[in-house]
């Protein structure tokens, strides 16, 4: 049993030794000894923000063909409510308005 606990013991400690070093092999490859705050990873926010705007994008797609369902009064208030709220970009101006003038007429 105690050679298993010593032997459980040193694979930890090795273990730890392995990631202590990746980090700083990591801090050394982005900038020295600089505080995490100054430190920043551009790649990754610009990811977020595509991701973001295909989010939107996909959102303002599924808003568009939600709007042919709307036929009292109430449901064009919230349909108007959640575009002012949530897609008020110039461009979804544009994309809404083009959308509401094809309509087809009765």
């Amino acid at each position: 049993m105690d050679q298993l606990a010593v032997e459980v013991i040193e694979k930890e400690l090795e273990t730890e030794q392995i990631e202590e070093n990746m980090k700083q092999q990591e801090r050394q490859e982005m900038g020295g000894d600089a505080p995490e705050e100054e430190r920043f990873i551009l790649p990754e926010v610009e990811e977020d923000d595509m991701e973001t705007g295909t989010l939107m994008k996909v959102q303002f797609d599924s808003y568009l063909a939600s709007l042919p369902n709307c036929v009292n009064r109430d449901m064009i208030d919230k349909a108007a409510i959640e575009f002012c709220m949530n897609f008020n970009t110039k461009s979804n101006r544009k994309k809404l308005a083009k959308s509401l003038f094809s309509v087809h007429r009765t």
